[in-house]
């Protein structure tokens, strides 16, 4: 708690909910595999905080979706700019990545792939647009809302750490799976074991099991996480809590990697975090929660393969401190915050697709270039649709030479708020919030555009889901753009700062 940031602003915050319909497909699985929603473990939001002053108006919207599309970012932050009055650059669309709710747009598959399917197979592109659309306007409406309630406020910012929640997902094997499969059951992310190479481990792992001194085919974890929980409070002249604006960084899949509520609707830990935050801390409105650069960081301890997880027992964890931190916090002092914005397209290069892998895709898509590949089961063919996302980053490529990445900056005060698309390894975030000029850095992921992942440069050569060695359209960029994106953060953050 030594770190605090503290000032008078005027904000004001709003949530509205964008829980889907029954059967409305969750995404966060991948391969084309359809997931109907069924039940909900917990309502889904769109949750917005808006900041004034007489010159600035800035807008951050969260929605509860595992990612949002180009498309429909700019559709949202249009209707925001319209509402509000503000540029592009003022406007901040976030998604908190959960994997048990939808996406908005077609994030799957590239919009030139010549994908023929029927209605009731929009799924496969990942995202569908009676959701979408709904989504969007809620959000919308939710900035407005949020506009609406500006007034003076007393904000206090505090950072703390909580350890044992998230962990580094990416972990180097030691040994090499042999062709019969002795050393090692299957996998339920479907990645073989190689010597020196990425695996991903889920809880109740087989192979882990068999090993009772724990899991010896792990060589180490291949890079740290990041344990910051950035807690913000916003009260009234009465002492009366108005929300809250809450940062930690950990793939929301606890619910998603649970067989119990596969099919449930859920904010995950985001959602519980928030929930509880607000009541017992007794807010008006429900806290928007950002969520950080966590590509490589999962809720699930390599460690501990019999752990169960939930959504609510990390977001009570979450909510736990949370009320340590705001209850020890001071408003008694503080200057009017000072309010600005920048936003800025980064050009990267995408990874390179050798030669085999053309031609593998050539193969693979010759018998169905349009209508895609199912299996016996009626589920679609792995093979086919990893070629379509490989394809797909071919046709990006002809299409846009350069892959036009958003970096999006935030100054409230002394705080500073780093918007970045796709799913940035936390190596880059830690490095950014060490560099970065103000005084307490928040950094959330999934912004203004989908990218995929955004590995380091040695995570590239060791493959894993996140660096697909078949280059597929999650894993598209060239291994140096972290570096590239930090940079460009920092550029932003010094000259809003500098100002």
């Amino acid at each position: 708690m030594a770190l605090t940031v503290s000032g008078k602003v005027n904000a004001g915050f709003a949530a509205v909910d964008i829980t889907p319909k029954m059967g409305a497909h969750l995404a966060g699985s991948g391969a084309g595999l359809h997931r109907p929603a069924q039940t909900v473990l917990d309502r889904l939001y769109a949750r917005a905080a808006v900041f004034k002053n007489q010159e600035t108006t800035l807008c951050v919207l969260e929605l509860d979706v595992t990612l949002i599309s180009s498309e429909y970012a700019e559709r949202i932050a249009s209707g925001v700019m319209k509402a509000l009055g503000v540029p592009r650059e003022c406007v901040m669309v976030m998604g908190t990545q959960t994997h048990s709710a939808p996406m908005l747009g077609y994030c799957s598959i590239d919009e030139d792939f010549p994908l023929d399917i029927p209605a009731d197979r929009e799924y496969i592109k990942g995202g569908e647009r009676e959701y979408s659309d709904f989504a969007a306007e809620q959000a919308i409406k939710a900035a407005t809302e949020a506009a609406a309630k500006v007034r003076p406020l007393r904000m206090q910012f505090a950072r703390g750490m909580k350890r044992d929640l998230a962990f580094n997902r990416r972990v180097i094997s030691r040994i090499t799976t042999g062709a019969d499969g002795d050393d090692a059951l299957s996998y339920k992310n479907g990645l073989t074991l190689e010597k020196g190479k990425i695996t991903m481990p889920f809880p109740v792992d087989n192979m882990a099991l068999r090993n009772p001194a724990g899991p010896d085919y792990i060589s180490h974890v291949e890079g740290p996480i990041d344990d910051e929980v950035v807690v913000g409070c916003f009260i009234d002249e009465h002492m009366q809590i108005e929300s809250l604006l809450l940062n930690f960084t950990c793939h929301p899949v606890n619910a998603f990697c649970n067989d119990s509520t596969f099919y449930a609707v859920s904010a995950d830990w985001c959602g519980a975090w928030a929930g509880l935050a607000k009541e017992t801390l007794n807010a008006k409105t429900l806290p928007l929660v950002i969520n950080g650069c966590c590509g490589n960081t999962n809720p699930i301890d390599p460690y501990k393969p019999d752990m169960v997880l939930s959504p609510k027992e990390m977001g009570e964890k979450l909510a736990e401190l949370t009320g340590t931190m705001v209850h020890r916090m001071r408003f008694d002092g503080g200057e009017d915050v000072k309010l600005s914005a920048s936003l800025a397209w980064l050009p990267l290069d995408y990874r390179t697709i050798s030669k085999e892998r053309k031609k593998e895709v050539e193969d693979i898509l010759g018998e169905h270039p349009e209508c895609p590949k199912y299996q016996a089961s009626g589920e679609l063919d792995a093979d086919w649709f990893v070629a379509a996302s490989t394809r797909s980053v071919e046709l990006m490529q002809k299409r846009e030479p350069k892959f036009m990445y958003p970096v999006q900056v935030f100054r409230i005060g002394d705080l500073a708020i780093v918007a970045l698309a796709g799913e940035p390894f936390s190596e880059g975030q830690l490095d950014l919030k060490l560099r970065s000029p103000a005084a307490l850095t928040v950094v959330g992921h999934m912004a203004n555009k989908y990218v995929g992942y955004i590995p380091i440069a040695a995570g590239c050569e060791r493959g894993g889901l996140e660096a697909h060695p078949k280059v597929t359209y999650w894993s598209k960029l060239a291994p140096d753009s972290l570096e590239k994106i930090v940079d460009k953060s920092l550029e932003l953050l010094q000259k809003l700062y500098r100002d």
